[in-house]
């Protein structure tokens, strides 16, 4: 009878372990789990990311009457609401306030803060999907017994990620932090930070957050977490927290613009910035053991923009940075500016507010560019500022990708942007590379700059010259001598950094921005080149034209078999695409002197079980974040028939979803196949068979 132990060896006898070796792959497996998280957190969202380097931080003895209600708010066990919304318009000085609560907290005898976000839609950290699995990795960070509630739950499910913001709350904050054995590892209070609530992309997404912590907080009021939120008071944030039907459970604290504390925090601000330059540019001003009547600046002066300010910490910074701004290197005229600007609104009856007044004052910055540079400097603000969300691509374009596409080298760049370094936060050379994008110190400088473009006597076009400066980049790719796709053709007016990466860089964003829109580029009629852009993809040999770029193989083949996406009908329109039905796949005309590829983009670190098996060996393969690029010789292989069959035939045992077409013309053809196309959770691989139809 067979024993009822539980142990692999139950039932065993008559042999001896030497030296045993146990292995527990747990250790590994809960690494991996921790890395998957890290994966998908959004970068340089904490409080003390390098990319925020340097922070916004309440000045030295400002804002002191609602800092110390935050503080006390935050320290008091006693607390009637383990939630605070702080609230005010643009530009009051509300994430200086959460950044000075996160390093005050972080720094004290007894932290309490768990984790913070610095939302920003300009610097793009605004993807609401990741949200809480931001916050889970920097409580996972700190608190071991949530490392270990988190890594377990991912080794079940590491698809929480593909999961609905609702169900992410649950797996990450609700389960957690209502179990009794994690909540043993934590402090008494354990504060998250959210900041610019209101930067996220979606509406609808920020009043769900807002609810779900609501509903969360009444529902179990003696977890250790207390929410720090702040926002604007947008009426979709507002109403998400004044009509859920439970108890309250939050504290609302305004920043005003226009009080008497913010009024005098402005001031003292001011004094000491001032002080500051007059220490920095000693020349211009009388030496202190030298008695001068003369006052720099004037207590009237000082005080015409202390009354124009309002309060307001955006505006008093603007001033400061343009008075200081070492590329005039002179205080004093610069100051001159800024109270012209203030007094002709005056005078001419204009609504003199302190945002009505920091646009002119960008006016005035934008003035001391020379006038013939003025139009290379808006181009350039343009597409730097500008992105193409029907692609699904948010990301504003590359500071490197955008001089390309506009033909400008180093010196027209530094050039264009010299008289901007009080509004923008420019790369120097040293630091300059291809993921650096032109940041504004503020968003209220790129939302001025739209204004302009939308102006009637504005005729740049920033959607258009980036279309174009593509088409131009996929032309020059092109090699007549073997009807491929070759980068290093790409012709590139500025090399900052290794001039073959720069250029399938500048490939793939041309590819990205131009694929969507390829139809309505050759209805042009203003003599761009769009039969130009037909004739390159009649003339592409689909069989071997992906790029040697890894990352940029994927979008060519994506694009060329994803139904929903306009390139397609494009290639369809001019007889370069039909569906293809697998069963009619004729091994002999599959061109084994070619070259097949393979692209893997998946949401899991490991493959999944609903993907066919990879077929023949990869003479080499890019590994990189969820994403494995392979291409082959398939005339290496003697069996390449045989595994090309077998593959097919997996697709069809394993009835994966699989979108398949026939690209190209003639003996210049692809066989291209999408599996798991549409898919969140599974694998979706791209295989491209050189074919001859």
């Amino acid at each position: 009878m067979a024993s009822s132990g539980r142990g692999f060896l139950a039932n065993a006898h008559h042999f001896s372990i030497l030296n045993p070796v146990m292995v527990d792959n747990s250790v590994n497996t809960d690494k991996g789990s921790f890395s998957l998280l890290a994966e998908h957190t959004i970068q340089g969202a904490e409080y003390d990311s390098y990319e925020r380097d340097p922070p916004p931080q309440c000045h030295p003895g400002t804002r002191l009457n609602i800092f110390e209600d935050i503080l006390t708010w935050a320290c008091n066990m006693a607390r009637s609401s383990p939630i605070l919304w702080l609230h005010g318009p643009a530009g009051v000085g509300k994430s200086a306030i959460m950044q000075t609560l996160a390093e005050n907290q972080s720094d004290s005898i007894e932290p309490i803060l768990g984790a913070t976000i610095f939302l920003s839609r300009p610097h793009k950290r605004d993807d609401m999907r990741l949200l809480f699995s931001t916050l889970a990795y920097q409580l996972a960070v700190r608190y071991p017994s949530y490392r270990k509630h988190i890594t377990e739950a991912l080794n079940i499910d590491p698809r929480i990620f593909t999961k609905s913001i609702a169900e992410q709350f649950k797996r990450f904050i609700i389960k957690p932090f209502t179990t009794h054995e994690m909540l043993d590892g934590l402090p008494q209070t354990v504060l998250i930070i959210i900041d610019g609530l209101d930067e996220c992309r979606s509406e609808g997404a920020q009043r769900e957050v807002v609810l779900l912590i609501r509903q969360f907080a009444a529902r179990c009021p003696n977890t250790p977490l207390i929410w720090g939120i702040s926002s604007r008071p947008e009426p979709h944030i507002r109403a998400a927290f004044s009509t859920l039907s439970t108890r309250d459970c939050h504290w609302e604290i305004s920043v005003p613009i226009n009080s008497d504390q913010a009024s005098a925090d402005v001031e003292r601000f001011l004094r000491e910035q001032f002080q500051e330059i007059r220490l920095r540019y000693p020349s211009f001003f009388p030496f202190p053991s030298v008695r001068s009547s003369q006052q720099w600046p004037t207590e009237a002066d000082f005080l015409v923009i202390v009354r124009a300010a309002s309060g307001l910490f955006i505006f008093a910074s603007v001033v400061i940075r343009f008075v200081m701004d070492e590329s005039y290197g002179n205080p004093v005229s610069q100051l001159q500016k800024v109270l012209n600007v203030i007094k002709t609104m005056r005078s001419r009856g204009f609504r003199s507010t302190p945002l009505a007044i920091l646009d002119n004052m960008y006016s005035e910055i934008l003035s001391a560019i020379p006038l013939d540079v003025v139009p290379q400097t808006m181009r350039l603000l343009a597409l730097s500022f500008y992105s193409l969300p029907e692609l699904g691509y948010s990301m504003n374009f590359s500071l490197g990708v955008v001089c390309n596409w506009l033909g400008f080298g180093q010196a027209d760049m530094y050039g264009s942007l010299q008289k901007l370094y009080s509004v923008l936060d420019i790369p120097s050379p040293a630091t300059m590379k291809s993921s650096v994008r032109l940041k504004a110190f503020h968003s209220s400088f790129p939302d001025y700059v739209a204004s302009l473009l939308s102006g009637p006597y504005c005729d740049i076009e920033p959607r258009k010259e980036a279309l174009m400066g593509s088409v131009r980049v996929l032309l020059e790719s092109f090699n007549p001598m073997d009807s491929t796709i070759d980068t290093s053709r790409i012709k590139l007016s500025w090399v900052y950094a290794n001039e073959a990466n720069v250029q399938d860089e500048l490939f793939v964003a041309s590819f990205t921005a131009l694929a969507p829109h390829i139809i309505e580029i050759t209805s042009w009629s203003d003599g761009s080149p769009g039969s130009q852009l037909q004739a390159f993809f009649e003339n592409i040999d689909y069989g071997k034209s992906l790029p040697r770029s890894g990352y940029g193989g994927w979008w060519y083949a994506w694009h060329l078999g994803k139904g929903r996406w306009p390139f397609l009908s494009a290639l369809r329109s001019w007889g370069l695409a039909e569906v293809f039905d697998l069963r009619t796949l004729d091994l002999d005309r599959v061109r084994p002197d070619g070259k097949a590829w393979a692209l893997r983009r998946s949401p899991l670190s490991e493959p999944s079980t609903k993907s066919a098996p990879r077929f023949l060996h990869w003479d080499s393969y890019l590994e990189l974040p969820n994403f494995l690029s392979g291409v082959t010789s398939l005339s290496r292989h003697g069996d390449w028939q045989d595994q090309v069959s077998k593959h097919v035939a997996s697709i069809r045992k394993l009835e994966i979803p699989a979108c398949v077409y026939l690209v190209g013309r003639g003996h210049k053809s692809a066989v291209v196949m999408h599996e798991n196309v549409d898919s969140e959770e599974d694998d979706r691989w791209v295989y491209v068979l050189p074919y001859e139809q």
